[in-house]
C-alpha cells in the first residue's frame, strides 16, 4: 500500500512532570548552646530545653540554619549552604537534590539523566520508560519506501515502511518498477539478447550502473553504486532523500553523578552538544560526587558558630556526606544583666533587662500624706518597694491629702457634720434641714414636701408657683354631653380628680335597622347603607337555557340567598343543552363525549390513527406513528419526518478540524505519521459518521504548518467492500500499493456508476485485498472537468507534469469547486492526459 508522507520533523523529547510525592528531607546534626551536639539536652544549661532545637528562640540562641530566610547560626547569613533529596528514587537514576532559596526549598529539579534509548530502561529518569522514540525504517529502492518504528519494551516495532528488499518478486511488467528493491529493474525477466540499459538509482551517494541482456534475461546491474548506512558526512549515504538521519555518537561520562548522552550530526558535522548528559558541578556535602572526580565531598569545610558579641565562630568538616560537629566555637548563653556583655550574640546588650542586678531606685510617693520607699535591682528585674507609705481613700475631714493625688477631700461633697437648708417655701411648701455624712449630704427633714395638684380650683399643691395646672376642670362642677340627632339623647358630665367623667342620662347612636322610618345612628340620614328594607322581596335569577328564576328576601338590609331558583352549571358537552346558561351549547368542548374521528397522516414513516372524545377533549392520537427527526439512512430512502421528502438538508458539509481531533479516529493520521493518505481518507470517514451526512472524503484543504485540516461529509447511497481484485479488472493498475492514486479512484468511481450511483469515492476503509467505498447520490453532486492548466492557477505544482493527483491537485480541485459555489469536492473520479474529473459537492 503507497503513502504519501511528509518529511517526519525531529522527535522532541517529552519532559514528563512526575508527581511531587512525600520528600525525604536531609537530618541535619543540631548543636546545642552547651557546646555539643544534642537532639535533647543531657543536661540543663543557661537557657531552657527550645533554645537548643534548630531554630533560635526568643532569647535569641543560635543554632543550625533552617530554610526560613532567617540566620539562625548568626554568622551574618541567611540559608547558606542548605538542601536535600526530593522526589521519589528511581532504580539506577541520581538522587535528586533541591536547594534552599530566599527562605523556601526550590523546584525538585526533573530528570537528572540520559538520553532515552530502546532498552527497556528509564535512560532519562523522568519515570517513563522507552517514552516517544521512534526511528526511521525501511528504504527508498524501487517500489520500496521507508516508514517509521516505534520503541516498545526495549524492542522496536511496527515498521509502517511499503516493501522491503527481496520480499517481492520482480513483475516483469510494462510499469518498469523495480518490486524486489534491489536497485535493478527486471533482473531475470526476459529480454533481448545483447540489449542494455541503465539500472539503479541516481540519488545521494548511489550512483547508477548499466543491466545487460545475458541469455534472453536481465542480468544484475553492474558498476552502480548502492545504499549504505548514514555516515556524518553532509551525504545522503542511504540515497532515501535525507542527509545523516538518525546519525549520533556517545558522549560525556559515567562517574560519580555525571551521566552519558549522545551528540548529534546536522548538516555534516558534530554539533558539538552532548544532549542529555549531566556535566560535572559544584562538590556539596551529601556523600555524593558531583564534580565526577571519583571522589566524594572532598575538602569540604564551613564556618560554623557566630562572632557577634562574646560568641566565636568555630569550623565544620564535611565527613560521610554530614556536616560534623561545630569545633572551637563559643556559643550564645542566656543574657546575665551584668550592663556590660552581649551573651547571647544577638548584637544587643542586656535586652530583656529591666535593670542592672544590684541597683537601687526611690519607690513610691511623697505627696500628701504618703511617704516613699526604695526599690533593688534582683535578675535584671526591680524587686519590691520597701518602706513605703501607701496612698488610701479620703476621709473629707477638710484637712489631710489621704489618697495622695495633690488635692484634699476631691470626691467629698461636703465636710462630714456639717448642716444646711433644703427644700423650697412656694405654695404648701415649708424648708427643712440636710446633715453630712461620709462626705455626702442626707436626706431633707422638717420640711412641708411638694405633693399632687388636687384641682381644687385655689391651692398649689406641688410647690412650683401655678395651681390646678393639668387638670381639665374643679372637682364637683357638670356640664351638658352628648347629641339631639335622630333617635339619640343629651345626658350630663361631672368633674372628679380634675378629670371629665362619663356622659350619664344620654342615648347615643346604635346601628342603621333598615326599617325605612328612623335615623339610629344620628348622622342626620335614614338607613343610608342598606341594600333594601326589611322583609321586602324581589324576582331572582334567569330562564335561559337549562337555568329557572326564583326569589330573594331582604333581612337585615341585604338581600338573602335566591330562592327556588335552577343555577348555571357546566357543560357537559353532549350536544345539545346550554348547562351553564350563557346562550351557548357546549361552548368550550372540542367534541361531543362518544364520538370519534381519524388523526394522524400517512405520509413517510408516519401512519393514521384514532381520537376518542371524553369530557370534550379529543385524547391522544392512538395507534398513530409520529414524525420524527430526519437522518441520513445510508442505503434507505426514510422520510423520517413525514413532510413527503427523503433525506432533506443532508447533502455536503464543509467541516474544519484538526490533525488532533482525527488522530482520535485513526492514531496515524497525527500530521507527523502521515497527513494525506489511506490512514487520513479512514480518519475523515470515521469522524463524519459520528455525524450526520455520515461519510467523509479528505482532508481537502491541508494546514500542516498549524494542525488544522478541512473535510467535506456527505450523504452516501451505498457503502460498499470490493475486492482488489475487481478494481483491477476496471483499472489494471490499481493494486493494493496504489490504493489512493487515480488509478483506483477511477476504478471506484466506474465500479458505482456501473450500478447505478451517480460516482464513487475511496478507500475510506481498507484490508490486505479489499477496500470499503462510498457511492454517491446525483442529489449530492455535479461531475465536472477540470484541466491542469484550471487547477495550476489554483496550486501550480498540479500542472499534469509535476503532479497529476494526490493532496496538492486535490486541493486545487477543492478551490476550484468552491469557487463555482459549491461546499467542496470528491475525487478524481477519472482522469485523462490533460484534465481530471471531479464531483463537485452541493451546500
Amino acid at each position: 500500500m503507497r503513502r504519501a508522507r511528509r518529511p517526519a520533523p525531529a522527535l522532541l523529547a517529552l519532559a514528563l512532570a512526575l508527581a511531587a510525592c512525600a520528600q525525604v528531607e536531609t537530618v541535619v546534626q543540631q548543636v546545642g548552646v552547651d557546646g555539643g551536639p544534642s537532639a535533647t539536652d543531657a543536661a540543663p544549661d543557661a537557657l531552657p530545653a527550645p533554645a537548643d532545637a534548630a531554630v533560635a528562640d526568643a532569647a535569641g540562641a543560635c543554632g543550625p540554619e533552617i530554610c526560613d530566610g532567617l540566620d539562625q547560626d548568626c554568622d551574618g547569613e541567611a540559608d547558606e549552604d542548605l538542601e536535600r533529596p526530593c522526589g521519589d528514587p528511581l532504580p539506577g537514576c541520581p538522587v535528586r537534590v533541591q536547594a534552599c532559596v530566599e527562605g523556601a526549598w526550590a523546584a525538585c529539579p526533573a530528570g537528572g539523566g540520559g538520553v532515552e534509548r530502546c532498552d527497556g530502561a528509564d535512560d532519562d529518569c523522568d519515570g517513563v520508560i522507552d517514552e516517544g522514540l521512534v526511528r526511521a525504517c525501511g528504504v527508498a529502492v524501487g517500489a520500496c519506501r521507508p516508514g517509521r518504528e516505534q520503541c516498545t519494551d526495549g524492542t522496536w516495532f511496527d515498521c509502517d515502511a511499503v516493501g522491503a528488499p527481496g520480499a517481492e518478486a520482480e513483475a516483469c511488467d510494462a510499469a518498469g518498477e523495480d518490486e524486489d528493491c534491489d536497485g535493478t529493474v527486471d533482473e531475470g525477466c526476459a529480454c533481448a539478447a545483447g540489449a542494455e540499459r541503465p539500472c539503479g538509482v541516481e540519488r545521494g551517494r548511489c550512483a547508477p550502473g548499466t543491466q545487460a541482456c545475458v541469455g534472453q534475461t536481465w542480468g544484475p546491474c553492474e558498476g552502480a553504486i548502492g545504499p549504505q548506512p548514514e555516515a556524518c558526512d553532509g551525504v545522503d549515504d542511504d540515497c532515501d532523500g535525507g542527509t545523516d538521519e538518525g546519525v549520533e555518537r556517545p558522549c560525556g561520562t559515567q562517574v560519580g553523578e555525571c551521566t552519558p548522552g549522545v551528540e548529534r550530526c546536522v548538516g555534516g558535522g558534530w554539533t558539538g552538544t552532548c544532549e542529555g548528559a549531566a556535566g560535572p558541578g559544584a562538590e556539596s556535602c551529601d556523600g555524593r560526587d558531583e564534580d565526577c572526580d571519583g571522589q566524594v565531598d572532598e575538602g569540604l569545610v564551613r564556618a560554623c558558630g557566630g562572632g557577634v558579641g562574646a560568641c566565636r565562630a568555630g569550623e565544620q568538616r564535611c565527613v560521610g556526606g554530614g556536616w560534623a560537629a561545630c569545633e572551637g566555637a563559643v556559643e550564645a548563653r542566656a543574657e546575665v544583666c551584668d550592663g556590660g556583655r552581649d551573651e547571647d550574640c544577638d548584637g544587643q546588650i542586656d535586652e530583656g533587662c529591666d535593670c542592672v542586678d544590684g541597683a537601687t531606685q526611690p519607690c513610691g510617693s511623697a505627696v500628701g500624706a504618703c511617704r516613699q520607699g526604695e526599690q533593688r535591682c534582683v535578675g535584671g528585674g526591680w524587686d519590691v518597694c520597701v518602706g513605703v507609705v501607701q496612698p488610701r481613700a479620703e476621709a473629707c475631714e477638710g484637712m489631710a491629702d489621704e489618697d495622695c493625688d495633690g488635692a484634699v477631700d476631691e470626691g467629698c461633697a461636703c465636710v462630714d457634720g456639717a448642716t444646711r437648708a433644703c427644700g423650697n417655701a412656694v405654695g404648701a411648701c415649708r424648708e427643712g434641714e440636710q446633715r453630712c455624712t461620709g462626705g455626702n449630704w442626707g436626706a431633707c427633714s422638717g420640711g412641708v414636701q411638694p405633693g399632687g395638684e388636687i384641682c381644687d380650683g385655689d391651692n398649689d399643691e406641688d410647690c412650683d408657683g401655678q395651681a390646678d395646672e393639668g387638670c381639665q376642670c374643679v372637682n364637683g362642677a357638670t356640664r351638658p354631653c352628648g347629641d339631639d340627632t335622630g333617635a339619640c339623647a343629651a345626658g350630663e358630665e361631672r368633674c372628679a380628680a380634675g378629670r371629665w367623667g362619663a356622659c350619664e342620662g344620654a342615648t347615643g347612636p346604635g346601628a342603621e335597622i333598615c326599617e325605612g322610618v328612623l335615623d339610629e345612628d344620628c348622622d342626620g340620614q335614614v338607613d343610608e347603607g342598606c341594600q333594601c328594607v326589611n322583609d321586602d322581596a324581589r324576582a331572582c335569577g334567569e330562564d335561559t337555557g337549562t337555568c329557572t328564576a326564583g326569589e330573594e328576601r331582604c333581612a337585615g338590609g341585604r338581600w338573602g340567598a335566591c330562592e327556588g331558583a335552577t343555577g348555571p352549571g357546566d357543560e357537559t358537552c353532549e350536544g345539545t343543552l346550554d348547562e351553564d346558561c350563557d346562550g351557548q351549547v357546549d361552548e368550550g368542548c372540542e367534541c361531543v363525549n362518544g364520538t370519534s374521528r381519524a388523526c394522524g397522516r400517512a405520509v413517510g414513516a408516519c401512519t393514521g390513527g384514532t381520537q376518542a372524545c371524553a369530557a370534550g377533549q379529543w385524547s391522544d392520537c392512538l395507534g398513530a406513528t409520529e414524525p420524527g427527526v430526519e437522518a441520513c439512512n445510508i442505503g434507505e430512502r426514510v422520510d423520517e419526518d413525514c413532510d413527503g421528502v427523503v433525506d432533506e438538508g443532508f447533502r455536503a458539509e464543509l467541516v474544519h478540524t484538526t490533525y488532533a481531533e482525527l488522530s482520535t479516529h485513526h492514531p496515524d493520521c497525527d500530521m507527523s505519521t502521515q497527513f494525506f493518505g489511506d490512514h487520513c481518507y479512514s480518519a475523515a470517514d470515521r469522524l463524519c459518521r459520528t455525524r450526520c451526512p455520515g461519510s467523509g472524503l479528505g482532508p481537502l484543504a491541508l494546514g500542516p504548518d498549524d494542525g488544522a485540516a478541512d473535510i467535506v461529509c456527505v450523504r452516501a447511497s451505498a457503502r460498499e467492500t470490493v475486492p482488489y481484485a475487481q478494481l483491477a479488472a476496471i483499472q489494471p493498475q490499481c493494486v493494493e500499493s496504489g490504493a489512493i492514486d487515480r488509478h483506483c479512484s477511477a476504478a471506484i468511481d466506474t465500479w458505482c456508476t456501473d450500478r447505478g450511483h451517480a460516482a464513487g469515492f475511496g478507500p475510506v476503509e481498507h484490508s490486505m485485498n479489499q477496500a470499503s467505498i462510498v457511492c454517491l447520490p446525483a442529489a449530492v453532486l455535479e461531475r465536472r472537468w477540470f484541466t491542469y492548466a484550471q487547477l495550476a492557477a489554483n496550486i501550480p505544482f498540479c500542472d499534469g507534469t509535476n503532479g497529476r493527483d494526490g493532496p496538492l491537485c486535490q486541493l486545487a480541485a477543492q478551490q476550484a469547486c468552491i469557487a463555482a459555489g459549491f461546499v467542496g469536492m470528491a475525487g478524481p473520479l477519472q482522469f485523462q492526459a490533460a484534465r481530471l474529473e471531479v464531483a463537485c459537492l452541493r451546500p
